[in-house]
């Protein structure tokens, strides 16, 4: 427990889950300046990837056996035994530099012949075929050191957990890559239960635990609570309490600490209002263990139901901070979108955030909710990551406001006060209440990701896919690599996803990801997207204006088209942004303009607008304009016939204003 100042990074690779943290000690106090990490990435697709990528092959090359993968629930046992045969020859290359796998007693191909195979597997194979999951481990190293503003050299050591970090190529990469010394000293395999041994001597007993204790107390004992520091680095540390039954009692009695080795030994306090406070002396880097004594007034002992308590000097453990953001789905108008509505994340609790947490803010419903209306509920949705956009980050929990559960319709707008709380075990909590209807509404969630359907994912992935190729036009090699890396990664989950959950929930984390790198991606080069979509507007709207624009106007508006070109180009120049997309929709406006000039084009609105059965709220006067516009048409009145369509389409019936679109988008606003 004895440590001087200095800064560890703890790299902790598990069976099916990848976590670094930060952690600084100093002056006795453990504190986590960072987190990282990957929930679907551990030693076990270490083992996968040995059965996918060298095993299965082989046997194929082999044997005649048809649709032989994981995915196909007929294989599944023998997958299973080809997944404890990986394993075993991945922790032999621990040692040596080549092993021989054996495959046998795992049935019979199609021909009806034996299987049995003999694979000559080195460690330079293995490593070549780990090394992608060995890089995403230090990539997101690095990621932890650059979010605490750390160098590299001001990182002690590395401090190893987890058994595939047993793995000599892993201590090889991570001395090489990060320049670290990575500390062997402790045991990968114990260092886990050794830690949460420290994190449990911190802990309070809950109090529901300690009520319980005082029931079987012997009658006329009294009930004593404390409230001390179990886990400190200083040498002094001050005790508190209170005797409950002695709260509102005017006799006086005394309590007395004392120290089991003699150390200590304080004086007898006279209670006041049940209570007192005292200061121990500790003895450094050990447990100190403490008797407590109660008197009455005659210096009789009285019984209660605490009499001792343990402090441990040492190293303490400052609070631990959340690896994500949690936030809160809210819609909001978007001018980009045309100010239509749309989902974007407000942080509730930033990542890093120390535990326990609780906040409580104001939102407002986004739209009105009719009484009794059950099928379109106004949603209050909290998720975890850094993602201004739904549905890239993990999903928490969600609860959603009824018509049935109202007394009268909610207005737009109504107040809604939604407080989220975060306990020490991560554990979720989500109260919203409506003042105006009186009513609340809670959730509960443990970080437990949301129902998923295989179909949508790869729907979804489909989607982008077709979104990547796109974006790689624009792309560098390294950019390429990384996208085909995180495409391959999801084939592979999606391939196995319906029937292996685990897999099916990585294929939908690694899509979450993937989504992520194509926004950064798309960020980082809208510039040049910005400027390719501006030269193709250019000559769009020049040839809109040759085709459609009549000759009086012709060289008014190629003048207009100039001079917006011009002002196109110095945004260009200046890498102006916000100009560049001004400007863009101006040259847009005018093909529209231009467009919307020429009498063809309310010709073809008004044989839209009076083909068919269309329904008027007042056909007498439909028919009127419908004769006029004809008439406007064949005398080649072009203001007329704009003015003739206009009223037409005002005696179009509108869609009942109440009716609102059934949506399953966010509930709230600001």
């Amino acid at each position: 427990m004895n440590a001087k100042n200095e800064n560890w990074l703890i790299y902790d690779l598990g069976g099916g889950t990848f976590d670094v943290a930060l952690i600084c000690a100093k002056d006795g106090v453990l504190s986590v300046l960072s987190h990282n990490g990957d929930n679907f990435l551990g030693g076990k697709d270490f083992d996968w990837l040995i059965v996918d990528k060298i095993i299965a092959p082989k046997i194929l090359e082999k044997y005649s056996i048809s649709d032989f993968n994981r995915g196909n629930d007929k294989y599944r046992s023998i997958f299973s035994k080809l997944k404890y045969i990986s394993e075993s020859a991945k922790i032999y290359l621990s040692q040596y530099e080549k092993t021989t796998i054996e495959i046998d007693g795992i049935g019979h191909d199609e021909k009806n012949d034996e299987i049995y195979l003999s694979i000559e597997f080195t460690k330079k194979d293995f490593e070549k075929l780990i090394k992608p999951q060995v890089d995403r481990t230090i990539e997101l190293s690095k990621e932890t050191l650059k979010e605490a503003s750390m160098k590299n050299s001001s990182v002690g050591k590395i401090i190893l957990v987890g058994g595939p970090t047993q793995i000599p190529y892993i201590k090889e990469r991570l001395a090489q890559d990060l320049k670290i010394t990575v500390d062997s000293s402790v045991d990968p395999l114990t260092v886990v239960a050794k830690g949460a041994c420290v994190f449990g001597i911190g802990q309070k007993i809950p109090k529901e635990l300690l009520a319980n204790n005082t029931k079987n107390i012997a009658k006329g004992g009294m009930s004593l609570h404390l409230n001390y520091e179990s886990l400190t680095s200083e040498t002094e540390e001050t005790i508190s309490g209170v005797i409950e039954e002695l709260k509102d009692s005017e006799e006086e009695y005394y309590i007395q600490i004392q120290a089991d080795s003699g150390l200590y030994s304080g004086s007898k306090l006279r209670l006041k209002n049940g209570k007192f406070f005292d200061t121990v002396t500790l003895e450094a880097n050990k447990t100190n263990f403490f008797w407590v004594y109660l008197f009455d007034k005659k210096g009789n002992s009285v019984r209660i139901d605490q009499d001792s308590f343990t402090i441990t000097h040492g190293l303490s453990i400052s609070g631990a901070p959340i690896p994500h953001s949690i936030g809160i789905a809210v819609s909001r108008r978007d001018i980009k979108m045309g100010f239509s509505a749309v989902e974007v994340v407000e942080k509730f609790f930033e990542k890093g955030s120390i535990l326990p947490l609780k906040r409580t803010d104001i939102f407002k419903t986004a739209r009105r909710l009719v009484k009794d209306e059950s099928n379109n509920p106004l949603w209050i949705r909290i998720g975890e990551g850094e993602s201004e956009i739904p549905d890239r980050n993990v999903f928490i929990c969600e609860l959603g406001i009824r018509g049935g559960d109202l007394p009268y319709d909610l207005p737009e707008g109504s107040d809604i006060e939604i407080t989220v709380q975060v306990d020490e075990s991560r554990e979720i909590s989500v109260t919203a209440y409506i003042p105006l209807v009186d009513l609340t509404l809670n959730a509960r969630s443990t970080f437990k990701d949301e129902i998923i359907d295989v179909s949508d994912l790869e729907s979804e992935f489909d989607s982008q896919i077709e979104r990547s190729k796109i974006l790689q036009e624009n792309c560098t090699t390294e950019e390429k690599n990384n996208i085909n890396s995180t495409v391959q990664s999801v084939t592979s989950s999606l391939k196995n996803a319906r029937l292996d959950e685990d897999e099916k929930r990585k294929a939908n984390k690694q899509i979450k990801d993937l989504k992520v790198v194509l926004d950064k991606l798309e960020k980082q080069k809208e510039m040049p997207q910005l400027v390719k979509e501006f030269n193709l507007n250019v000559i769009k709207t020049k040839e809109t204006i040759s085709e459609y624009a009549q000759e009086k106007y012709r060289e008014s508006y190629n003048d207009e088209l100039n001079k917006m070109k011009e002002e196109g180009d110095k945004a260009i120049g200046e890498n102006d942004k916000t100009l560049l997309i001004n400007v863009s929709e101006q040259i847009n406006d005018l093909r529209t303009k231009v467009i919307m000039a020429n009498p063809s084009t309310w010709a073809y609105h008004f044989e839209q607008i009076t083909q068919g059965d269309k329904k008027f709220t007042n056909e007498k006067e439909a028919q009127y304009f419908i004769d006029k516009g004809k008439r406007a048409m064949e005398s080649g009145d072009a203001d007329e016939l704009k003015r003739c369509v206009r009223s037409l389409s005002s005696l179009l019936p509108s869609e009942e204003q109440e009716i609102v679109k059934k949506s399953n988008s966010s509930g709230i606003t600001r």
